[in-house]
């Protein structure tokens, strides 16, 4: 993670791509395993698979080119999370022949992605704000170079 927080602008986006790639894959695997499943009710199978598949939408994305697109994707996908986590605790909340191995493994992998995910939200937040002191400094220094020459 501590790589993570010190990546340069493209550096975070290739990252984030490389990431979405990992979500992506992780979704497909667990996905095989949602038939091991046989005493989920059709309904909260439906919201895990409804939700896993919007989730795998927002992974599979073209590359955010620009910020705010990037951005837009985290946030999505940061949301995506939720809602499957959100799911798979319901589904475990009801399932008879409990699906703790699967729910635990689940929530500490969708942690993961989620944490993954809101460093780069961080990173773009703390790459603004020293790109402000930057212009800022090269104001402050352009102002007394002006008023002393």
């Amino acid at each position: 993670m501590n790589v993570l927080l010190h990546l340069e602008a493209s550096e975070i986006k290739d990252e984030f791509e490389n990431q979405k790639k990992n979500l992506s894959v992780w979704l497909e695997s667990i996905n095989d395993s949602l038939h091991n499943f046989k005493d989920l009710s059709e309904e909260k199978a439906q919201k895990l698979k409804s939700s896993m598949k919007n989730l795998r939408v927002q992974a599979v994305l073209g590359k955010a080119e620009t910020e705010d697109a990037l951005k837009e994707q985290q946030q999505k996908i940061s949301n995506g999370i939720q809602q499957l986590q959100m799911n798979i605790t319901e589904a475990y909340d009801s399932s008879k022949v409990k699906i703790g191995n699967f729910a635990g493994e689940a929530a500490d992998k969708l942690d993961d992605f989620h944490t993954r995910f809101d460093l780069f939200k961080l990173q773009l937040y703390h790459g603004k704000e020293e790109a402000k002191e930057d212009w800022e400094q090269k104001k402050e220094r352009d102002f007394k170079y002006i008023t002393h020459h």
